[in-house]
This record gives C-alpha cells, sequence and structure tokens, in this order.
C-alpha cells in the first residue's frame, strides 16, 4: 500500500497575519522565519507525517494498494470525496470504476471515510499484482482556514509561540504547544 498526495492545500490553516497577531509582532523583519514555522508546526498536524493523521486543509490524495478488501477505510480524514477508482483487470487492462459501482460512507466525518461495493454488488476482478488499484480521494476539513477546527488553529499557533520563543536557543517551559490539539482530539 503507499499513499501519495497529488495535490498539496493551496494555502495553510493560519496566516502569517494571525500568527503575527499571536505572537504580537508588529513589524515585517521575521515574516519569512514565522511563514517557515507555520509550515513547520502544520507539517506535525497534517497529512502521512501529522500526529492526528489528518488533512486539515483540502488536498487530494492517491491510495495504491493491491487489491480491495470488502470495505476499505480510507486514511487521512476527513474525506470529501472519493473522486475515482481505478484498476487492473486480470489480463492487466486498466479500467475506471463506475461511480455507481461502489458507495463511500462516512464523508466529512473526523473517522475515517469507508469505501464498499453498491448494494448488492461485488467488485470486479483484479489482477494479483502490486499496487493494481488506485483510489483518488478528497481530504480536508475545507479550502479556508475558517474551516479547519479552532483548537487544531490554536495548536499551530502554540507551536509557531514556542518556536519563535527559542530562535535564541533558550528552551522553552511549556511542552510541546500539543496540548491543545490532544485536548480536543482525546
Amino acid at each position: 500500500m503507499s499513499l501519495i498526495r497529488v495535490t498539496a492545500p493551496e494555502q495553510l490553516p493560519v496566516s502569517l497575519e494571525e500568527a503575527k497577531e499571536y505572537l504580537r509582532v508588529d513589524h515585517d523583519d521575521d515574516d519569512q522565519g514565522i511563514l517557515t514555522m507555520i509550515r513547520a508546526a502544520t507539517e506535525r498536524l497534517d497529512g502521512t507525517a501529522g500526529l492526528p493523521g489528518l488533512c486539515l486543509i483540502t488536498q487530494v490524495w492517491e491510495l495504491r494498494r493491491d487489491r480491495l478488501p470488502p470495505v476499505l477505510s480510507l486514511p487521512l480524514p476527513p474525506c470529501q470525496s472519493v473522486d475515482q477508482i481505478h484498476y487492473l483487470d486480470p489480463d492487466g487492462v486498466q479500467h475506471l470504476l463506475a461511480p455507481d459501482a461502489y458507495e463511500a460512507t462516512g464523508l466529512g466525518d473526523i473517522a475515517p471515510a469507508r469505501l464498499a461495493p453498491a448494494r448488492g454488488r461485488a467488485w470486479p476482478a483484479m489482477a494479483a499484482h502490486p499496487e493494481s488499484v488506485t483510489v483518488r480521494f478528497t481530504a480536508g476539513f475545507g479550502d479556508d482556514p475558517e474551516d479547519v477546527p479552532e483548537a487544531i488553529r490554536m495548536a499551530i499557533l502554540r507551536q509557531v509561540s514556542l518556536m519563535y520563543d527559542v530562535r535564541d536557543g533558550t528552551p522553552p517551559d511549556e511542552g510541546d504547544g500539543l496540548d491543545v490539539y490532544r485536548q480536543w482530539a482525546f
């Protein structure tokens, strides 16, 4: 199984202006550094490398598998849509699975969406070949940073604040900045 991001988010869940306001920075000298910190904090929470395994801002992913199980849980919630499913038949010919041949449940949920054959149907015969199935899906809370839950946005801002405060090498006395997220998630 492999998971590949096809389209990255168009923006960050926290803007430079929001971070500067949170940090109480009223000059532009540190803008590039603060943007780097926002990106780093976002990476700790977004996508496959992120702690919670979520997608924050809308992005497109491909899940490649050797076969389709009876029910497939899609990683990286919340899943907005299943865009297409390609598979190789036993003769090695690639096909696009018709959208009415499958059902996606749990779209928009914080739990993984589930993909199964449509009622009364089964998955078509597929090649016994590595990565013979590709599921393309769109995930994330939405296109706008405001769509991301406030607790996650606060976790990013706290992490940026911690990074900003230790630029000179002085360690903070406040944990890792993810406690706000942990309270929200658990």
